[in-house]
């Protein structure tokens, strides 16, 4: 990572091939056989963990901030299935953050709260 800060949460995917990898400040997709950083994300909240959904491409992020953020990351996999069952497709789900999503607040509070 270009940043200082040091590595506080690995992730690989389910195929092994690709790595998410966050420091306080920024997550970053790590391709395994290049060793390259494919995409990154910068974080306007610092960084405390970060939690992968096993077979999918969604993760949970915990921000120096009052709620959980979700992400829903394609290049490591699809939409989990139990947010397909709240009626929200991979097309309307390309968002910043769960709070981007109104759909989403029924998942916010059966899941997190």
């Amino acid at each position: 990572m270009d940043n200082p800060s040091p590595i506080i949460s690995i992730r690989i995917s389910e195929s092994g091939k690709k790595a998410l990898i966050s420091n306080r400040n920024q997550i970053k997709i790590w391709e395994k056989n290049s060793g390259k950083t494919t995409n990154f994300f910068d974080s306007k909240f610092e960084i405390n963990h970060l939690c992968k959904v096993r077979n999918s491409g969604f993760i949970f992020l915990a921000l120096q901030k009052p709620k959980i953020e979700g992400k829903l990351i394609e290049e490591m996999g699809n939409i989990p299935f139990w947010i397909s069952n709240f009626g929200v497709n991979s097309q309307n789900f390309n968002l910043k953050s769960i709070d981007d999503v109104g759909k989403l607040e029924k998942i916010k509070k059966t899941f997190i709260t």
